[in-house]
């Protein structure tokens, strides 16, 4: 019974030395880093630079692309109604392609206290083994402190990994035990013996096999953060094979502080170019918010990286039989403007009379009527010199007839720059005053520092 009792246990054990080796994230981890390393030396410290772009614009497919047969049907017959005579079928085709644009706001173009910004994260550097990987990734954004400037919203986040094939593999693995007893004849043993004596049989039987197959491909990446007004944190979470090391992109938004109290700002269309009819031109009103100066924005980023490195058992493509060790890296990129003066800097242009090279103070500013008050008080300012040019071509070309009096049943005139009340001694308008008009910086929060 003895013997029964051994070899039932050395079975049991046998068999049971068989633990999955392909679904594990690692074997075991090492408290300290193994000695000797063959390839000390080798590796680099990570690495991180930052630079901002302009957001890309998302590439949506055709619109007929996303519509069933019928919307389709009637997309055509709605488009080739209103293609002028005469257009060709690759105007029409183009015409198909394109969803209809939303009407931006009328006064949209005045507010630029929301600036929109991309920027991209490189993180570079050199491991030891082929299988260390940057495991976590956490970006911490941080703006300065001072400028009048906050974040608004996360918008976007993007990542680019190459799709590894990794393939499948099957282990597997057979145990097999017997167990019996052996009826023996005794006929020719000594009568002690017994008629019958009942001898153990033990058998076993163990295999295994390692089936590789390309079936598969592994690709997994958790993205999170969390966003305060001065910092924002954002965290990669990567997966088995994938290792963070490269470049990724975020957009987000950030709020300005407005200068003040938002001015008055202009557009004009004129719909029938210069030969438009005084009262036909059409005339927006806005309010203009800014910043308050065009100095540059700065942001530091930071990056703490959890490392995954391998100190044996890397030789294989599998993670599942490594011994590793985690590590924690931090580094910083150098402080960078994320919106540089340029971006920052705000002109609004106007029309100007200044007799005989008078200096700004001396010099009449074109106003329109204030649809409150009555009066002309309110400086035309437009957004481009370009704009304000065009202004003074409809001027100039409608005083050939008559001079103009009034935009778009608004009362037109020169004002003097200062106080409301100083404006109100205004003077009208002739065609020789009109001829001596000249384009001039009517607004800027560029400040003369630099």
């Amino acid at each position: 019974m003895k013997r029964v009792f051994a070899c039932t246990l050395s079975a049991t054990l046998l068999a049971g030395c068989f633990t999955p080796k392909l679904t594990r994230h690692y074997a075991g981890i090492a408290e300290a880093p193994v000695t000797p390393v063959p390839f000390a030396g080798m590796e680099e410290p990570l690495t991180l630079s930052v630079f901002p772009a302009n957001p890309k614009v998302d590439a949506d497919p055709p619109l007929i692309d996303r519509l069933g047969d019928k919307g389709q049907a009637e997309l055509i017959r709605s488009v080739a109604s209103r293609m002028p005579d005469g257009s060709d079928a690759g105007a029409l085709l183009r015409a198909l392609g394109e969803a209809p644009a939303d009407e931006p706001a009328a006064c949209a173009w005045a507010d630029r206290t929301l600036l929109k910004k991309r920027v991209t994260l490189t993180v570079l550097g050199r491991f030891r083994h082929p299988a260390d990987r940057i495991d976590r990734l956490e970006f911490t954004f941080k703006l300065s402190e001072g400028q009048g400037y906050e974040f608004a919203s996360w918008d976007k986040f993007d990542t680019v990994y190459g799709t590894h094939n990794l393939g499948s593999a099957k282990f597997t693995q057979a145990a097999a035990l017997g167990l019996g007893l052996t009826g023996t004849s005794t006929r020719n043993l000594a009568d002690a013996a017994g008629s019958i004596v009942k001898t153990p049989n033990v058998t076993g039987e163990l295999s295994s096999t390692l089936e590789e197959t390309m079936t598969y491909a592994m690709r997994r990446m958790n993205v999170g953060g969390s966003l305060e007004k001065t910092r924002a944190t954002l965290v990669q979470e990567g997966a088995p094979y994938i290792n963070l090391l490269g470049s990724s992109s975020a957009v987000f938004t950030l709020r300005l502080a407005s200068s003040g109290d938002p001015m008055p700002v202009h557009a004009f269309d004129f719909k029938q170019n210069m030969a438009t009819a005084p009262d036909d031109v059409g005339v927006v009103r806005c309010q203009a918010r800014h910043s308050r100066s065009d100095q540059p924005l700065t942001m530091t980023v930071e990056a703490t990286a959890v490392n995954r490195l391998v100190e044996g058992r890397h030789r294989t493509v599998s993670e599942g039989d490594d011994v590793i060790r985690f590590t924690s890296e931090s580094f910083a990129a150098p402080r960078l403007d994320i919106v540089d003066s340029d971006e920052m800097r705000v002109n609004y242009f106007g029309l100007w009379h200044c007799p005989g090279g008078s200096d700004a103070a001396a010099c009449r500013r074109l106003a329109i009527e204030n649809p409150d008050t009555g009066a002309v008080t309110d400086e035309i300012a437009v957004k481009t010199p370009e704009q304000a040019a065009a202004l003074r071509q409809w001027l100039v070309t409608q005083s050939r007839k008559t001079v103009p009096a009034s935009i778009g049943t608004r009362k037109i005139g020169l004002i003097r720059a200062g106080p409301s009340d100083a404006k109100k001694s205004g003077t009208s308008l002739n065609a020789s005053v009109i001829r001596e008009l000249q384009v001039k910086l009517a607004n800027t929060n560029k400040e003369t520092s630099h």
